[in-house]
């Protein structure tokens, strides 16, 4: 899974097109485990998926941050 130190390294683009990327993997492993239920077998990989979310959540913190950041630098803007 990516930590958010590391995606704190990225631009936006590169951040949007990585949770993308997760988004579609995640949901191909939601499919999997489906039909893995479905057809009596078992889920080869369930940590992969919990790595995805994890990653997910990682970009949404930095993400959340950066915009913190952005509002505290306007604020401090118009109190001058």
């Amino acid at each position: 899974s990516w930590s958010a130190s590391d995606l704190r390294k990225k631009s936006f683009s590169d951040l949007h097109k990585l949770h993308f990327t997760l988004y579609r993997e995640y949901n191909l492993l939601w499919t999997e485990q489906g039909f893995a239920r479905r057809s009596g077998g078992f889920f080869e990989n369930p940590g992969r998926k919990q790595n995805v979310k994890k990653s997910m959540a990682a970009i949404k913190q930095v993400l959340g941050e950066r915009k913190r950041e952005i509002q505290a630098e306007r604020e401090n803007k118009e109190e001058e």
